[in-house]
């Protein structure tokens, strides 16, 4: 899981103007990944996304609020957001329209 804003992504990305939080798989811990796999699970309305497991067991995902509806920069950090893994990618419950990728 990492992050990135458009300003950051390089030129010859062809989704150059999205940036939010990414996942992208790994086969083996410390190997190479390929970032061309990676695939968008947030807008860039939230920021350095992290993993964490609830006292349930539960998996959430907690992150940096960057910028709200307006634009304007947020700099909070989110309630716990319930995720699932629908086997082929990573899905967020219960969000704002506007934190998932469009």
């Amino acid at each position: 899981m990492f992050s990135c804003l458009h300003t950051e992504m390089a030129t010859e990305r062809e989704d150059r103007r999205r940036g939010g939080v990414w996942v992208v798989p790994v086969e083996e811990p410390l190997e190479s990944v390929d970032v061309d796999h990676a695939v968008r699970v947030t807008s860039e309305a939230l920021y350095s996304g992290r993993l964490a497991q609830d006292r349930s067991g539960a998996w959430v995902m907690l992150a940096f609020r960057n910028i709200d509806e307006a634009g304007e920069f947020v700099g909070e950090i989110t309630d716990p957001i319930p995720v699932t893994w629908d086997g082929a990618r990573l899905r967020l419950s219960d969000v704002p329209e506007a934190w998932l990728p469009g």
